[in-house]
């Protein structure tokens, strides 16, 4: 998947860490997004949360801030 979104954004793709709730099996990362594309600043605000089992990653799901931002920002 970073492969892809490094593609798409030439490289140019950078997620700085707001931040970080965690205990045994849940971890929730607010995070901004930011990056090049179309000769533009692109970003937006997310949560990424984590869901552990057997100390293992479980699942892992992404809810940006704004729908139209993040919409806008991979169009």
């Amino acid at each position: 998947m970073i492969a892809k979104v490094m593609e798409a954004t030439g490289g140019t793709f950078r997620e700085a860490v707001l931040d970080v709730i965690a205990n045994d099996t849940r971890g929730v990362v607010l995070a901004r997004h930011e990056f090049e594309r179309h000769v533009r600043t692109r970003g937006y605000n997310t949560a990424h949360i984590y869901r552990f089992e057997g100390g293992r990653l479980a699942s892992f799901e992404e809810y940006p801030e704004g729908l139209y931002a993040f919409d806008e920002a991979w169009a």
